[in-house]
């Protein structure tokens, strides 16, 4: 099949302009909290070719002709670079959706909040509709500090703290756990299936580390000066964490959260699709038939990259474990 694409610029279409130059076009989703990223190479023959400003909003679709194009976002120049011979042109751009408060550094104590309280103020400053994961609806602190750090880098540290993820994304502030079985949205994360003659290329790697069987946290207990330490998980190895949390509740979801992403990253794999494959995308699910034993199972995707260059093909890389 034939791909296709267009590229609106600034509200214009800009398709048809850059038809005969393009090169590359590249689109990386990460899971978590690095923002989606795109990476355009322009044929610049003549020298003629103009760059579009820093900060040009860009908006993306991919497909196949015939079939109809899928929306990938929309994102913000960063870069423009050119080199030569042959000339070339390379734009790169970032997903829009964090306003530049978002990014500056503010110092604040929360005490006795929610998660949603907090991350709804924070919504709030950025323009940003809060989804909030299901399992972290009852999330709270009795005491957290964001301290000369801005309120994407904050958010980020307690949602690793859940074994969860932060990220702006059409629209909306996203915040879930990777081992729930729904989406922040509330759509269920169902396992895109990819047999061995969907795949141009694949690989595994097996890690080599022990994998922890339990982690401890130590809990401040409230109106005293003793401490107590939680538990999770049974066995040995046991991993010590280095912080005192202020309840033993944080203490314990500190912990879980530590404990799920040991068990995940055991086993990873990259492949490689012989075609567009849209349905992928970081955070999501995927399940291999006709594939070597170390491919059973679920696995998280952690990142998906969509190339448009002679062809248009989906790449992915992902994790195996429990939250997988």
């Amino acid at each position: 099949m034939t791909p296709d694409f267009r590229i609106i610029a600034n509200g214009q279409d800009a398709t048809a302009k850059l038809a005969d130059r393009l090169l590359a076009l590249q689109i990386t989703e990460a899971d978590g909290n690095d923002a989606d990223s795109l990476t355009i190479v322009l044929d610049d023959r003549d020298g003629r070719l103009d760059a579009p400003p820093i900060k040009s909003r860009l908006q993306v679709s991919l497909g196949t002709k015939g079939a109809g194009l899928f929306d990938m976002g929309r994102f913000e120049v960063e870069s423009i670079s050119g080199e030569g011979p042959p000339d070339r042109m390379t734009i790169t751009a970032a997903a829009v959706d964090l306003r530049e408060t978002a990014r500056a550094p503010r110092t604040k104590a929360h005490e006795d909040r929610s998660l949603r309280e907090i991350a709804d103020e924070i919504a709030g400053r950025a323009g940003l509709e809060l989804v909030l994961g299901e399992s972290l609806q009852e999330a709270r602190f009795a005491y957290v500090a964001q301290t000369s750090e801005s309120d994407l880098h904050f958010l980020t540290r307690l949602a690793r703290d859940l074994d969860a993820t932060a990220k702006a994304s059409g629209g909306k502030l996203v915040i879930v756990r990777r081992s729930d079985p729904q989406t922040a949205g509330g759509d269920a994360k169902v396992p895109v299936r990819l047999d061995r003659a969907d795949l141009m290329w694949w690989g595994y790697e097996i890690s080599a580390r022990e994998k922890d069987q339990a982690v401890e946290a130590e809990a401040q207990l409230t109106g005293t000066a003793e401490k107590k330490l939680v538990r999770v998980g049974d066995g040995q190895p046991a991993r010590r964490l280095r912080h005192v949390y202020p309840s033993e509740e944080v203490a314990r979801d500190v912990a879980t959260a530590a404990l799920a992403r040991a068990r995940r990253g055991e086993v990873k794999i990259s492949a490689e699709c012989a075609r567009f494959m849209p349905a992928l995308f970081a955070g999501g699910l995927a399940e291999f038939t006709d594939m070597r034993p170390e491919f059973a199972g679920r696995w998280h995707l952690t990142e998906v990259r969509h190339e448009l260059g002679a062809g248009l093909t989906t790449s992915i890389q992902a994790e195996k474990g429990d939250a997988a």
